[in-house]
């Protein structure tokens, strides 16, 4: 799971990653990434049990600067994707 935190100390917690997309059971909107929030992001990752050692080494682990808000989409009820608040921001 992951868990980023914004420059401004808040954090979104459990997220999980579908491609380059964060999944968050918390209700998002674009309004939330702020210029002032994205100034400065640290994303950290904390493995599942059943996690094999391969994948824990492609996360995107680390601390980024400027980073830009792509989109925020919430889906429920769709086949084939977890129901959720799906957003992707360019690192």
């Amino acid at each position: 799971m992951y868990t980023i935190k914004f420059a401004d100390n808040s954090e979104l917690k459990n997220l999980e990653l579908n491609g380059n997309n964060f999944i968050s059971q918390q209700e998002l909107t674009p309004e939330f990434f702020t210029p002032e929030k994205l100034a400065n992001i640290e994303i950290s990752y904390t493995p599942k049990e059943g996690d094999d050692e391969s994948m824990i080494m492609d996360t995107m682990s680390g601390n980024y600067e400027n980073v830009e808000f792509i989109h925020c989409t919430h889906y429920q009820g769709v086949r084939g994707l977890a129901d959720g608040y799906y957003f992707t921001l360019n690192v």
